[in-house]
């Protein structure tokens, strides 16, 4: 999202945005011929333990442990 829709003050984030997703096209297209197959996961704003304890997040906002169950991924 970041690496398409600039935000002020947000330069560093658009940054790192653009840099993942150019790495995930470049990676796709290497790996294209292997089977491999290159998924990128963008995530919006999350519930984190510190905003949930400062009341702060949106009931849209996803969890951690919820995005955890549903990529399969364990959570760290």
């Amino acid at each position: 999202m970041a690496a398409e829709k600039q935000s002020p003050m947000a330069g560093p984030v658009s940054m790192a945005a653009a840099a993942q997703k150019s790495l995930i096209l470049t990676l796709s297209k290497e790996l294209g011929n292997t089977g491999i197959q290159v998924h990128e996961l963008i995530l919006g704003p999350m519930k984190t333990r510190d905003r949930l304890k400062h009341g702060h997040g949106k009931p849209d906002w996803y969890l951690g442990e919820k995005t955890s169950v549903d990529t399969g991924q364990k959570a760290s």
